[in-house]
């Protein structure tokens, strides 16, 4: 499978939007503070919980609300990598 992007305008890839938002302070704070996507990719990984493996259900799927409540089910943490990498200027779709 090849996964090919639906828009050639990189800025797309960079956008914040009312889901994946990274100009909220919390968003963009933990971008910084994190430093490059690896570091992104693992705080994502390790800090935010699939809410069923939490045991808590949570509705968030924006990527500051995601960050507030630390668990989301997989589009919620998929939107809060996104939202950490464009801050770091790192261009991220989803598929």
């Amino acid at each position: 499978m090849i996964f090919a992007p639906s828009s050639s305008v990189i800025d797309t890839y960079l956008a914040s939007d009312d889901v994946i938002n990274f100009h909220t302070r919390e968003v963009l704070n933990t971008a910084q503070m994190l430093g490059g996507p690896e570091a992104a990719f693992t705080f994502v990984r390790d800090n935010i919980a699939h809410s069923r493996d939490a045991g808590r259900w949570s509705a968030a799927y924006k990527s500051a609300d995601v960050l507030e409540a630390q668990n989301a089910i997989c589009h919620g943490n998929a939107h809060l990598l996104a939202a950490l990498l464009r801050a770091q200027g790192v261009p991220a779709g989803l598929c």
